[in-house]
C-alpha cells in the first residue's frame, strides 16, 4: 500500500515536471521566435526619430530633488503657448498627478493642445477610462500604450518605459521620474531619489518626433477601444479626483516658498556636443538601439566611469562589458540599491546570487542604505524608506548619460527607453557626478578589489518578510532573469 502511494506521489510529480519543462520550452520558443526577428523596418523619417546629434549649444539643468522636479513641470506647463506631450510609464492618480492634471487643464482652456501617452502596464496602470474621458472632454487627448491581454505573454512583456513632458517643442523634461507622490518627495511610505533633466536647444524637435512616432503607432490605443463599462460610481470618483483639494493648495504654497529659497540648485549648463537616442516601438531586440549605444559610448573610456541604477540586474553580455573596462584598467564604481531601499525584492535576487560573479567583474559596488539625504528639502520627513531610481552615468568627469535605462535585461531587451548624452562638458558632469557622490555617501560597500567586502550590507535595515521573498526568488530570478 505504501509502495503504491510513494509509486504515484512520484508519477505526479513527474508529470507536473513534464508539464513544466513543455512551458519552459514553449515560453522559450515564443521568445526565441520575436527576439532574432528581423530589424523593424521603419522610415527614415522614423529612423532620424530615434537617434540624433547635435553641435549647436543646448541649455541643460539638472534636477535631483523630486519637489523641484515638481515645480518645474508646473512652471514649464505654465510657459506652454502651443503644445504640451507628455509620455509615462507611471501616471498615478494622487497629489502630484492632480496638480499636474490640473495645470494641463487650465492650458487645455486656454487652445494648448494636449497629448497625454501612458503605457498600460496592468502591474501599475490606474488611468482608466473613466477618468480618461473625463479629461479628454476637457481637451486632453489620451491614448494608451500596448494594451495586449494577459494570454499574450510576450507582447505583454514589452512596455515603455519612455518619460516625457515636452513643451512647445522646444523644452524637455526627462529622466527617472514616472508622474507620482513617490517621485516628488510627496508620499509617507515610500520615495524615490531620481534625477531629470531640462533641456532646451534643437533637439527637443527630434525628441518630439519620437513622441509622435510612439503616438501614432500600432501600439498606441485610444481609451474607447478597451470597450470598458463605466459606472456612475467611476464616474463620481474621476470627478473627485480632478477637484483641486485643501492639501494641494499647500503644497502649491511651499513649493512657491522652495522656488525662492533653492532656485541655485538649478544651475545651468550649456552642452555643445549632445546626442538623442530611443528605442523603436515594439517587442523584439531588434527594436533596441540603447544598449548599443552605451556598449559604444563606455568603449570609450579611458579612466573612470560612475554607474547609478536602481536596478542591477547583469547578464553575461553586460558582466562582459564591465569586465573589458576592469581588465583595461578602468575604475568602475556602481551605486544601486540595497533590499531595504528598494521596492522591487526580486532584483535583489540575483545581485545577492551572482556577488561572486560581479566581484570578479572588478567593479566596486555600492548599496544604498535607504536613508533621505539630510541636506535635500524634503516635503514629507516621515517617508519611512528612500530608493534609488536615477538612470545616469558619468564618464570620464565629462560625459553624462542621463535618461530611463536601467542596468537590466528587461531594459536592454524587451523595454523601450530614451538617453540624453552631453559629452565633454566637464562643468556638467561635476554637477552629476557631486549629486552620485553625496548619494554613495550614505550607501554600504559591497564589493571591492574583486573581493565581497560586505555581504550583509544587501540585506541591512531588510525586514524578515523582504528578506524571505527574496531568498524564495531566487530559484526564479536565476531562470528568468530575462524579465527582470
Amino acid at each position: 500500500m505504501i509502495a503504491k502511494i510513494n509509486l504515484l506521489r512520484w508519477v505526479k510529480i513527474a508529470f507536473i515536471g513534464v508539464l513544466a519543462l513543455i512551458l519552459t520550452i514553449y515560453l522559450f520558443l515564443i521568445i526565441a521566435l520575436e527576439w532574432t526577428a528581423s530589424g523593424p523596418g521603419y522610415s527614415k523619417e522614423a529612423q532620424d526619430a530615434v537617434f540624433a546629434k547635435s553641435s549647436k549649444p543646448h541649455k541643460i539643468k539638472l534636477i535631483d530633488t523630486g519637489i523641484l522636479s515638481l515645480s518645474e513641470r508646473l512652471k514649464i506647463i505654465e510657459e506652454a503657448k502651443e503644445s504640451i506631450e507628455l509620455e509615462f510609464f507611471i501616471f498615478n492618480l494622487d497629489r502630484s498627478s492632480r496638480l499636474i492634471t490640473q495645470a494641463m487643464l487650465k492650458k487645455a482652456k486656454e487652445g494648448v493642445q494636449i497629448r497625454l501617452l501612458v503605457d498600460f502596464s496592468i502591474a501599475v496602470f490606474q488611468l482608466r477610462p473613466a477618468y480618461a474621458n473625463l479629461m479628454e472632454s476637457a481637451g486632453i487627448q489620451i491614448k494608451y500604450y500596448n494594451t495586449s491581454p494577459l494570454h499574450r505573454l510576450f507582447s505583454i512583456q514589452h512596455r515603455s518605459h519612455r518619460k516625457l513632458l515636452i513643451v512647445d517643442g522646444t523644452k524637455v523634461i526627462t529622466g527617472g521620474r514616472n508622474i507620482g507622490d513617490d517621485y516628488f518627495d510627496l508620499s509617507e511610505q515610500y520615495s524615490f531619489l531620481d534625477s531629470d533633466i531640462l533641456v532646451e536647444g534643437p533637439l527637443v524637435e527630434t525628441i518630439r518626433s519620437s513622441f509622435n512616432l510612439y503616438w501614432n503607432s500600432d501600439l498606441a490605443k485610444e481609451p474607447k477601444s478597451l470597450n470598458e463599462i463605466i459606472s456612475i460610481k467611476d464616474q463620481q470618483e474621476a470627478i473627485r479626483y480632478l477637484k483641486l483639494q485643501e492639501g494641494d493648495l499647500n503644497v502649491l504654497a511651499q513649493i512657491e516658498e522652495l522656488k525662492k529659497s533653492r532656485t541655485s540648485e538649478l544651475p545651468e549648463s550649456v552642452c555643445t556636443e549632445t546626442i538623442f537616442v530611443t528605442d523603436f516601438p515594439g517587442a523584439g531586440e531588434a527594436h533596441r538601439k540603447i544598449y548599443s549605444t552605451i556598449v559604444q559610448l563606455v568603449s570609450e573610456v579611458e579612466d573612470e566611469i560612475y554607474v547609478e541604477s536602481p536596478y542591477f540586474v547583469l547578464r553575461q553580455e553586460g558582466y562582459d562589458v564591465f569586465k573589458k573596462m576592469t581588465d583595461q584598467k578602468v575604475e568602475v564604481k556602481v551605486l544601486t540599491n540595497g533590499l531595504y531601499s528598494t521596492d522591487a525584492f526580486y532584483v535583489i535576487s540575483p545581485l545577492w546570487l551572482h556577488l561572486g560573479w560581479i566581484a570578479k567583474s572588478g567593479i566596486e559596488l555600492y548599496a544604498y542604505r535607504g536613508e533621505s539625504l539630510s541636506d535635500s528639502p524634503i516635503m514629507t520627513q516621515s517617508s519611512v524608506r528612500w530608493g534609488i531610481h536615477a538612470k545616469r552615468a558619468v564618464l570620464d568627469r565629462k560625459t553624462v548619460l542621463l535618461g530611463t535605462y536601467n542596468i537590466d535585461p528587461r531594459s536592454a531587451n524587451l523595454n523601450s527607453e530614451l538617453m540624453l548624452v552631453c559629452k565633454n562638458n566637464p562643468i556638467f558632469a561635476e554637477q552629476v557626478l557631486n549629486s552620485i557622490q553625496k548619494r554613495i555617501d550614505q550607501s554600504s560597500l559591497v564589493v571591492s578589489e574583486k573581493q565581497i567586502v560586505d555581504k550583509d550590507a544587501l540585506m541591512k535595515n531588510s525586514t524578515f518578510k523582504q528578506k524571505l521573498l527574496t531568498i524564495l526568488a531566487v530559484p526564479l530570478a536565476a531562470s528568468f532573469s530575462f524579465i527582470l
